[in-house]
């Protein structure tokens, strides 16, 4: 049985990995379909991280309820994702044109709860359905963080660290590269967090260890990195594995100034300038990127212009 299905996943790869898994855990096959009103179902899988982020959610759930609107028989419209784990009650009060709110805190449900609202069964053994172009995609290995910056809502959205065993991701891997693909994206949170709530003590380093030597593998890629984690042991590990590791680094800085670091519950990550220089010693070749964050609470002429000179210092 094929379900044709109109898919819209908004924000972040990790919300498009759990879409991908959705896909794969419907009865019967999904069927992609570009136009909501072709659809048996219509899933926005929704990011609720900062306000443009909201709205754009907002705006989607908006358009596809008017696409379907007085169709018959209408698609399953169905709204999953961090803007419900965070606004739930509020949406299902302003949106009763919506059938199903899936929250983040019962991902595993997800094709459950849509197979229940279509009088089906989910797929007894549910196969991710890569929507990603075939040349590589996301592996995303643990949910959650274990931080607790005052400017973000993952922890409440997301939930504490729980990071995926190990060999369930060695085997996610190859079923990965059984497709045709080459290239594995390593996607968390926090993946230098990896493990640290594992008992077997299993950490990024050992993940690592088992993902680069899989056959067809060219290019190993790791998405996100905090700056704590970042240790000289585990640079010198990645410079001496080579490829198919990438040495692109993906580093959240927030900010340079320690008052304003400080301000945002990141002391862990009180001097950005070693940890790129710890970077660049063993890579001097290596794409760094960053996000920042100007305007914070309490920031003054000094905090920015600290921050500027840091950029310029070490672009």
């Amino acid at each position: 049985m094929n379900i044709p299905i109109h898919t819209i996943s908004l924000g972040c790869p990790k919300n498009l990995v759990d879409s991908e898994w959705l896909l794969g855990g419907l009865p019967g096959k999904a069927q992609p379909v570009e136009r909501p009103e072709d659809a048996a179902v219509v899933l926005i899988n929704t990011c609720g991280f900062i306000r443009p982020a909201v709205e754009e959610s907002v705006r989607e759930i908006l358009d596809a309820a008017a696409a379907v609107a007085g169709l018959s028989p209408k698609p399953l419209l169905v709204v999953a994702g961090c803007l419900v784990s965070r606004y739930g009650a509020e949406l299902a009060a302003d949106m009763p044109e919506v059938d199903l709110w899936l929250s983040t805190r019962e991902l595993a449900q997800w094709p459950q709860r849509i197979a229940q609202a279509l009088s089906c069964d989910p797929a007894p053994a549910p196969a991710r359905q890569f929507s990603s172009p075939p040349s590589y995609a996301y592996l995303k290995v643990s949910e959650g963080c274990r931080h607790s910056c005052r400017f973000c809502t993952i922890p409440s959205i997301r939930g504490k660290l729980s990071s995926r065993p190990l060999p369930e991701l060695v085997e996610e891997s190859q079923n990965i590269l059984a497709t045709g693909r080459s290239e594995i994206i390593l996607v968390a949170q926090d993946l230098t967090a990896y493990g640290q709530d594992l008992a077997d003590g299993k950490d990024l380093r050992a993940l690592l260890e088992a993902l680069l030597p899989l056959s067809g593998l060219k290019r190993l890629r790791l998405l996100y990195l905090y700056p704590a984690g970042l240790s000289p042991e585990l640079l010198d590990f990645l410079k001496d594995a080579g490829p198919p590791f990438v040495p692109y680094f993906d580093i959240p800085l927030q900010h340079a100034h320690p008052d304003i670091l400080r301000s945002m519950g990141r002391p862990f990550a009180k001097d950005p300038r070693r940890v790129i220089d710890l970077v660049r010693s063993r890579f001097p070749e290596a794409a760094i990127r960053t996000s920042l964050i100007v305007g914070y609470p309490g920031e003054g002429r000094e905090h920015f212009k600290y921050l500027l000179d840091f950029v310029r210092q070490t672009r």
